[in-house]
């Protein structure tokens, strides 16, 4: 689990759920000895050998257990569909949520500011989508006492508000959701541009040395 913060108090329209983690959680692969069951192939099939990924969570309803070993029985599924259970998020939402990632997912960085702005950015679109006023109305809310989170909370607001403006970004990544009926459903991504290559070392400067 690393990075973000403990210390925001979150409400999905169940009551407030104070010093919840906000941020981004870290994976293996690693659900049976054999790698050729369950979510293993799925998730082989996107990630590569190593098999290691992050995710931000898009039910803030239902609990993954930090440590734990964790099976979501529905596996790799479209963005659309989920959270499951319910209705899921639509394709508009999962647009939404898409764009926002590939805007924003690459500036956070071991920042646990950035990966709670983050995260809180996440829940905004999938319970309410985009609003005027984000965190304060409709059916996900969120505040904070120290000023990590204020940081966090003004700058997923001013993240949210370039959704769909007209400062260009990249698509670089395609989405995907790990889905259960009874633990929280995770998205994930995968870039599906290739990272901007290195710079060639000078010759010169080399020759000089």
């Amino acid at each position: 689990v690393s990075p973000g913060s403990n210390t925001l108090t979150v409400n999905f329209g169940l009551g407030d759920n104070p010093s919840s983690f906000v941020g981004q959680i870290n994976w293996h692969a690693a659900e049976s000895p054999d790698w050729s069951a369950g979510l293993n192939p799925q998730l082989l099939g996107l990630l590569g050998p190593s098999g290691t990924f992050s995710t931000y969570c898009i039910e803030g309803t239902q609990n993954v257990y930090f440590g734990n070993i964790e099976t979501w029985s529905l596996g790799v599924v479209p963005l659309s569909g989920t959270p499951y259970p319910g209705t899921g998020m639509g394709d508009a939402k999962a647009a939404e949520l898409t764009e926002f990632w590939d805007r924003f997912h690459d500036s956070i960085g071991a920042d646990p500011t950035r990966a709670s702005a983050f995260q809180l950015g996440v829940w905004e679109i999938v319970n309410d989508g985009l609003t005027a006023d984000p965190f304060s109305t409709g059916t996900f809310t969120a505040s904070g006492s120290v000023s990590q989170d204020t940081l966090s909370l003004n700058l997923a607001t001013g993240w949210l508000s370039a959704i769909g403006g007209p400062t260009p970004y990249s698509a670089d990544y395609t989405l995907y959701t790990l889905s259960d009926g009874g633990i929280q459903d995770q998205i994930f991504a995968v870039r599906t541009t290739p990272l901007p290559a290195a710079l060639p070392a000078s010759g010169l400067a080399l020759g000089a040395l």
